[in-house]
């Protein structure tokens, strides 16, 4: 099976602008993109969040979208405003709900679960904790139009 999503570049986000242990926000300027892009988005969003809340000792990836309403529009274009907040955290997963707003759109209620688990053969932890730590502070020193 082959699956194509035209993207260009897999990163959805364009900057952080403040985190702290409970939140995150971020913003990203959309160009003529699919709506999917917006949901990728919060889920890189709330990974990124997990990663930093582990001292990027763990991997972290989507497990579930539980809601999202409204949708995003169809196409999006302008600047997105994110942001996460963490409801609720086991073992291994995290929960967070997040806000998404694009210029001129009704915001956009999402809630979704980050799963984390340890590195090893298939996620090396030698090249994924320095990879997510250096595009955590990245983002974060990223000046974008606001």
């Amino acid at each position: 099976m082959l699956i194509r999503s035209d993207l260009k570049k897999i990163l959805r986000l364009d900057t952080i602008l403040s985190y702290d242990d409970k939140m995150i926000l971020a913003k990203r300027r959309f160009n003529a993109e699919r709506r999917f892009s917006a949901l990728e988005a919060c889920a890189q969003l709330c990974a990124l969040h997990v990663r930093k809340r582990c001292e990027f000792g763990r991997h972290a990836f989507l497990l579930s979208f539980l809601a999202v309403r409204p949708l995003p529009p169809k196409v999006l274009n302008g600047m997105g405003g994110f942001k996460g907040r963490l409801n609720g955290i086991s073992q291994r997963a995290f929960s967070y709900d997040v806000k998404f707003k694009l210029e001129s759109t009704a915001v956009i209620q999402i809630k979704l679960n980050i799963g984390t688990s340890g590195y090893g053969k298939m996620f090396e932890r030698e090249k994924l904790r320095p990879y997510y730590q250096q595009l955590f502070d990245s983002l974060c020193h990223c000046n974008i139009e606001k």
